[in-house]
């Protein structure tokens, strides 16, 4: 195992007291060979549950054949010697009971027999995981999960009527999956309401909040209040942004733009605010995509503005997903009237209107402006449901391909096409204007060519390039990165918000990054690096678990206030301690504390530097959480800027 340097935090617990902090691991597949060094990494992590794949197929291969749980008895002794328990996801049917909800005879089966074995060991297992969408239930119907819902929670307590049931982690909030299964009669069947409620590539605290408010009027209404709450799956990727377009389009688009040019000097507008999102990877990142000798910088909207008012840049690049900063729009305009190039990649071209909202944070705006916007910068828009589409009705995506324009710029062909709904038209050119089709389809509707991404190329009014795809290749979040720093800064939000919000459980998904591509988000949620170098939502995640260690209780009162979020807990060895940060712009905090006797930590674990004696300090507040303890936080006031 992999030797972390400075001193090695210990995960010790009471004997009996819950632990709340829990990862997921492949370890019962892929990682089983380095079970023993992942749970170590638990264990020195402070965390007290791992979450493990526990697959029927491995345990019954054949029909009316005997169990075998031996693969699965050397990872709950492991854990059990190092003060780990095992969450078990209870699924994995072996073929010849696939779907298993038409086999749950043999289903209960293999709960009982997992429950018998283990007792008090495994205190709670999880019945399946993301029942709610098609990776990992085929067919998402309430109905037949409660249907395997209820066999298992039979079997399980007449196995034991102390272990509890949780339900299958959904992906994502899931209430209205969750309302059909109350409404169906699934309330008794269950003891833990367990979701997967991913923010990513969202700063947490706002679709927490909400989410956490809707699950919990959906609980009232059902009688089930008291229940529960356990997060079994959260966390942010660390990988590299994909910037380069479905089969190289950007490339292909700016050659096709400017075809002497061999270097760019271009703009790349985010919505959010900056430390929103983590500028200098998208900047490295573009960087590292465009032709040699080429500078990218990041800007906010209002820099963006500035920056294009003044000259000297070549392109401007919209937001690698549908969202645009609307208060960019005009001087974008501006400058492809002059001759500039614009870039919008993301699917649907400028769809989701983003502001800036004053004190800093953002949202996304109704649409406004109609198709106007689109027809400002020539592009012809169409899809299926905009009035006089041509296309064929519903959302059935059709197979595009590179076409012999595209194939000369270096559009690189997919064998089975790239599948796109957003297509592009000439109806907005003037006629000194003319459109280069990139990547092209035949309209069965109509004979004609439907473009999913082409060059606009102005030579009328206006003097610039539009370069647009509306293809999405998968979600857009894969193309926004989160740097490793970024990573421990939402871990450590993350976990402030749901544990002040009243979650019993938190599972990172996952423990350890896999790192195969670069550029695939999946690969890259891990909080150590495949080689077991911590990241740094390693450290964080140490830390705050260190701050508020198992057995820890909320404080009553206010915890959260105008962007700023300052909860507070009382540790079992009697202590108060607390965090603050904000989600807007960073600010002094005048605070007032019930007694002197305060420490401050960043959120590293490093002494924080705080001025001010006595009970009255002030502190500066930043997106990064700083820890205080010893002391209760009684009235914090913010300086007037």
């Amino acid at each position: 195992m992999v030797l972390f340097g400075g001193a090695v935090l210990a995960a010790v617990f009471a004997a009996g007291t819950f632990s709340p902090y829990g990862v997921v691991t492949d370890g019962s597949r892929s990682e089983y060979a380095m079970h023993d060094d992942l749970a170590d990494l638990i264990k020195v992590g402070g965390m007290g549950y791992e979450r493990v794949d526990w697959d029927w197929r491995v345990c019954q291969k054949e029909k009316d054949g005997a169990f075998d749980f031996s693969k699965y008895d050397r990872i709950v002794d492991a854990d059990e010697a190092r003060g780990i328990t095992v969450l078990p996801i209870v699924y994995g049917p072996p073929r010849w009971a696939y779907p298993a909800w038409q086999n749950l005879d043999g289903y209960a089966a293999f709960v009982r027999a997992t429950v018998r074995r283990y007792g008090k060991r495994m205190p709670v297992i999880e019945i399946w995981n993301e029942e709610n969408i098609p990776g990992f239930w085929k067919d998402p119907n309430p109905t037949n999960y409660l249907a395997l819902l209820k066999a298992a929670y039979t079997a399980a307590k007449e196995a034991d009527p102390s272990v509890r049931v949780a339900l299958g982690g959904t992906a994502g909030w899931a209430h209205g999956f969750i309302r059909s299964l109350y409404e169906i009669g699934a309330k008794d069947y269950f003891d833990i309401v367990n979701v997967h409620p991913y923010c990513y590539p969202y700063t947490p605290e706002e679709p927490l909040r909400i989410g956490f408010a809707e699950l919990r009027k959906l609980m009232a209404e059902h009688g089930d209040a008291r229940k529960p709450i356990w997060f079994t799956e959260i966390g942010w990727p660390t990988h590299e942004a994909d910037l380069t377009g479905p089969g190289g389009v950007l490339l292909a688009g700016l050659k096709t733009a400017r075809p002497g040019k061999t270097s760019w000097n271009v703009i790349y507008t985010v919505c959010e605010p900056d430390g929103q999102k983590p500028d200098q990877l998208l900047a490295r990142n573009l960087t590292s995509t465009l032709p040699s000798g080429s500078k990218v910088r990041v800007c906010g909207p209002k820099e963006t503005c500035e920056r294009l008012a003044a000259g000297g840049w070549d392109a401007v690049v919209y937001p690698m997903d549908e969202s645009y900063p609307a208060d960019t729009l005009d001087a974008v305009v501006e400058f492809v009237r002059k001759g500039g190039t614009f870039i919008d990649l993301g699917g649907m071209p400028m769809w989701k209107p983003y502001r800036n909202m004053p004190g800093g944070g953002g949202r996304v705006f109704p649409h406004d402006g109609g198709r106007e916007r689109f027809a400002r910068l020539r592009i012809g828009l169409d899809s299926w449901w905009l009035p006089g589409s041509e296309l064929p009705k519903g959302d059935n995506p059709m197979a595009v391909h590179a076409t012999p324009e595209g194939i000369a710029a270096g559009v690189k062909q997919s064998p089975t096409g790239f599948p796109c709904v957003h297509f592009f038209s000439e109806k907005a050119l003037g006629p000194d204007d003319r459109m280069v089709p990139l990547i092209a389809c035949t309209n069965p509707l109509n004979g004609k060519q439907a473009v999913a991404a082409c060059v606009y190329l102005l030579n009328g009014d206006m003097k610039g390039r539009v370069v647009v795809c509306g293809i999405m290749l998968d979600r857009p979040s894969r193309r926004i990165p989160v740097s490793e720093r970024q990573q421990g800064v939402m871990f450590a939000r993350a976990m402030g918000v749901s544990f002040a919000e009243g979650v019993e459980a938190f599972f990172w998904y996952s423990l350890r990054a896999s790192e195969k591509d670069r550029f695939y988000n999946e690969d890259h949620f891990g909080m150590v690096h495949a080689n077991l170098v911590p990241k740094d939502g390693w450290l964080a995640n140490k830390m705050f678990i260190t701050q508020r260690p198992a057995g820890s209780l909320n404080l009553g009162g206010e915890w959260r206030k105008d962007g700023l979020y300052f909860p507070q807990w009382r540790r079992p060895d009697g202590k108060v301690a607390g965090m603050a940060w904000t989600d807007r712009a960073a600010c002094v905090l005048v605070c007032t504390f019930d007694s002197e006797d305060v420490a401050f930590h960043d959120m590293w674990g490093k002494p924080a530097v705080v001025h001010g004696t006595g009970r009255t300090r002030r502190l500066a507040v930043t997106g990064e959480p700083l820890y205080f303890s010893g002391a209760r936080l009684v009235a914090p006031v913010p300086l007037p800027k």
